[in-house]
């Protein structure tokens, strides 16, 4: 008797462990709750952002594009010059300014500022042909085209009625450029008065 009910005991005990054991397994192999789908989504956005980002050049990148597809700078300024001298002012005004906007550090730099003065000066617009002068003379003031710069915005303002200003510049050539061809056609000016004479 003692026997049975220690084996009914037993097999009890190993049902019970059993179904303890199965509980625990059930309970591991649960999937975890899933998260929220906020941060989810925020992190999913985040590389699309820096890809969008990515495809937009920097200024500099652009700045190098340009300069890649520019013509070269004699190319550039000579096809400036040729139509300036042809007397296609629209094309030369362009090209000038593409010029200036390309390879602003260069010497032919302050030339092509004065032929942009002289366009505007033929034109009768004497203030923003001053303003191109005035270009020449402080960022080129050893260039080529210092004493034609200067001898022009004295004429440009003697054209616009200003006798003691237009004056003063002339002198200056004068005195800056004693020997050059700029310096004569000042003192021709200063000795007949009257409107200047138009650009040569």
């Amino acid at each position: 008797m003692r026997s049975r009910m220690s084996a009914l005991l037993l097999t009890l005990l190993l049902v019970t462990a059993f179904a303890a054991c199965n509980k625990k397994e059930q309970s591991q192999n649960q999937p975890p709750a899933a998260t929220t789908s906020e941060p989810t989504s925020a992190q999913g956005n985040q590389p699309a952002n820096n890809m969008s980002q990515a495809q937009q050049p920097a200024p500099a990148q652009q700045q190098q594009q340009q300069m890649a597809q520019a013509p070269a700078p004699d190319v550039l300024y000579n096809n400036a010059l040729r139509d300036y001298n042809g007397g296609n002012n629209d094309l030369a005004t362009q090209e000038f300014n593409d010029y200036i906007k390309f390879y602003p550090n260069t010497d032919l730099a302050g030339n092509a500022y004065f032929y942009l003065a002289e366009i505007q000066f033929k034109a009768g617009d004497f203030q923003k042909a001053i303003t191109n002068y005035d270009l020449v003379l402080q960022n080129f003031p050893s260039g080529n085209k210092a004493a034609a710069a200067q001898l022009k915005k004295g004429f440009s303002l003697l054209e616009m009625g200003k006798e003691d200003e237009g004056t003063t510049e002339l002198k200056h050539v004068i005195q800056r450029y004693p020997r050059t061809n700029e310096a004569a056609q000042a003192r021709e000016r200063l000795r007949k008065p009257g409107p200047a004479a138009k650009s040569r």
